[in-house]
């Protein structure tokens, strides 16, 4: 959002298509700001707003900084999510999608067949792409990492603090953590202990920005 020098980045499966639809309903610009996301609600579907095509939509500072010339002195969020909960996400997904022709299937069987060392393996290497890296540039910008449970107080207090009137409010766009906690509640289903184990050492910086995150709003919120 070129006025407030703010740069969102999109981490896949944490909230961001909702997210995004909610800066575009509320807060963007389209004659100013540089918009790249590929699947939503927007008129006619418009995907890409003065910026060339690209790929995928979740690309990272670096890319957005060199690429897409956001200026390094932006301030970028981004979502970060507990990386087990976030890889069961993408496998539903995928599921939903059938991706897989799967048919039939022992799921937590299927899901463990398609980890290597803990890790969901994908067509899409965005989505493998370990959420820390999103927010990393060659030199120190401002940065800011939200929670994906508070996503929505997150949102509130930036229209708070940019003074800006909400025209739709998430509730009523967010598709993401309505059912929060479903794939929270399949980590002990799908993952078993090796499994796990092997993941929450993939996922080592991941899981330490999670519960830092998580520690500093829980603090901030109570």
């Amino acid at each position: 959002m070129k006025r407030f020098n703010l740069c969102y980045i999109r981490v896949p499966k944490a909230a961001s298509s909702s997210i995004m639809e909610y800066f575009y309903k509320n807060i963007c610009d389209t004659k100013t700001d540089i918009i790249s996301h590929g699947i939503t609600n927007y008129p006619e579907r418009l995907s890409f707003i003065n910026c060339p095509k690209l790929k995928h939509s979740h690309v990272d500072a670096k890319f957005s900084i060199d690429e897409l010339n956001v200026p390094n002195n932006a301030k970028f969020i981004g979502v970060v999510r507990h990386p087990l909960e976030r890889q069961i996400s993408l496998y539903l997904f995928r599921i939903r999608n059938d991706v897989y022709k799967c048919g039939k299937h022992d799921m937590p069987t299927h899901f463990r067949s398609k980890l290597i060392n803990g890790e969901l393996q994908d067509r899409q290497a965005h989505q493998k792409k370990h959420q820390h890296t999103f927010l990393e540039y060659k030199e120190p910008i401002n940065s800011e990492w939200w929670i994906y449970e508070r996503v929505e107080q997150h949102l509130m207090d930036l229209m708070k603090e940019y003074k800006i009137e909400q025209k739709v409010n998430f509730g009523y766009l967010n598709k993401s953590t309505q059912s929060l906690g479903k794939s929270k509640e399949l980590i002990d289903v799908l993952y078993d202990d090796n499994t796990k184990k092997l993941a929450e050492k993939a996922f080592e910086k991941d899981i330490d920005l999670y519960y830092e995150r998580k520690k500093y709003y829980d603090e901030l919120y109570s």
